[in-house]
Order: C-alpha cells, then structure tokens, then sequence
C-alpha cells in the first residue's frame, strides 16, 4: 500500500518515494537559483550546489514555478480530501490556474518546481518565513507519474537547500500528519525533530536546525 507524505501548514504533499539515503540536507552557499541536484556526490560551482550522478549528469533542477506550470500542479490534486490536506481551507477544487497565484499567495510565499532534464515538472513547494530566523516549508507535492523514484527526497533537499540560499534563515520548519509514518521518517533523516510542545493531535510540528 502506497503511504503519503503531507505536510500542513505548511500544507503539502509528497508521495512516498524509495528515497536514496545518500541525500542529505546540507548549508548551500547564499546566492541565486537554479539549484542542480541528484543522487550522486555533492560539488559546488559558483552559487548553485550541485550533485551528479555516475555518468556526471545533471538529474534534477530546481526552478521558480512559472504560469505554465499552474494547471499541471493543479491537476495532481484528484479530490478536495486532497486539496485540504495539501493547500489548507479556502482553496477549492478543482483549483483553476487562474486562481492558483492567489489561492497559493505567490509570489511572497515562493513556489519552487523540481524539473528534470527535459524541464518536466515533477514537483513543487513553497517556504516563506515565519519568524525572524525561521523558515517554513510547505504545499509539497509530487507528480502522481514520477512517485517511487526517490523524488520527495530530491525536492525536499532542494527546497530545504533553496530556502537556506535565499535568506538568513538559522531553522527550517513543517507540520506533517501523524499517520504518515513514511513521512515522519523522512523529515527525521534529514535532520528534523518534533516539538510536541507546538503540536496537536493531528499534526506534528517539526523544526531542523541549520547552524
């Protein structure tokens, strides 16, 4: 049975994957994206952080969303069940792409698309800060067509890594459901930790500390 990752409030989704456990969060040097990332060994090449795989390919980038990518997200949401778990109340569903900027308030909470070499998007996230020195991360979900691959992960690292990048940021941060054992798993090794302290019942807040 296929487990789901969500995040709240944060709002967000990634699909279980077989993550490789090479992929770790890492401090990103500070400057502007894209962020180039994979499965292989980390180098860093002016202000990107990149990762290659075997062969010295470049697997994954991670790009601003653009307009072009509004209904293509959208449509991985296939209830509204789904859409409340990933967006939060008041935004609908079906989302319309014209309506996806504002129901997400782009552009000051950022949106981020994991895109593959042939500039595919498999999926997408946001971070926006909270508190002076803290970031938090949500509305993460996967491609529907590219779950099993190890790209919650992937898109995790990245935006993490992005979120790092772009501001003075000392601790990241997520709500994920307690259900979804797959995803606490995931958050705990890359580095978060739960605070029950800002928890419910329902949702566990997770913080990672940067420095």
């Amino acid at each position: 049975m296929r487990l789901q990752l969500l995040i709240w409030h944060s709002f967000g989704t990634i699909s279980p994957d077989s993550v490789p456990a090479q992929t770790r969060v890492v401090p990103l040097l500070r400057g502007r994206s894209p962020v180039l990332i994979g499965p292989g060994s980390p180098s860093t090449s002016g202000a990107s952080t990149r990762t290659r795989n075997s062969a010295g390919a470049m697997d994954y980038v991670l790009q601003p969303v653009q307009p072009s990518h509004f209904a293509g997200v959208a449509g991985w949401l296939d209830s509204p069940e789904a859409t409340l778990r990933w967006a939060g109340p008041g935004v609908p569903f079906p989302l319309p792409a014209e309506a996806f900027a504002a129901a997400l308030a782009l552009p000051s909470r950022p949106g981020w698309t994991l895109q593959d070499a042939d500039g595919t998007c498999l999926g997408f996230g946001q971070y926006w800060q909270t508190t002076p020195g803290s970031m938090h991360l949500g509305r993460i979900i996967v491609s529907p067509q590219a779950r099993g691959r190890g790209l919650g992960r992937e898109l995790m690292t990245a935006l993490c890594a992005e979120a790092l990048r772009s501001s003075a940021a000392v601790q990241l941060t997520l709500k994920v459901y307690r259900d979804n054992q797959a995803a606490v798993a995931l958050y705990r090794d890359l580095g978060f930790v739960a605070s029950e302290d800002a928890s419910t019942p329902e949702l566990l807040f997770m913080a990672c500390r940067t420095t």
